[in-house]
């Protein structure tokens, strides 16, 4: 979600992360679900964006610190 607050009006716009559980590490990077990667990689690609992937396996004690659920 982008709020963006222009004088005494805010805006907010939905963007593809608001529907996908996400977990950020740093500008520019996250850390998704495997099946929620074909989305992500069709939006890139929708704008020629470059981007990489790696494939992380978190831990039990990773996921309950970042929020996200064991499937």
């Amino acid at each position: 979600m982008v709020i963006w607050e222009i004088s005494k009006y805010v805006y907010r716009k939905r963007g593809i992360l608001d529907d996908i559980p996400y977990y950020k590490l740093i500008r520019g990077v996250f850390v998704i679900q495997d099946k929620d990667k074909k989305r992500i990689i069709d939006f890139l690609e929708r704008f020629s964006a470059e981007y990489y992937i790696h494939i992380v396996e978190p831990t039990e004690e990773d996921c309950e610190v970042m929020g996200l659920q064991i499937e």
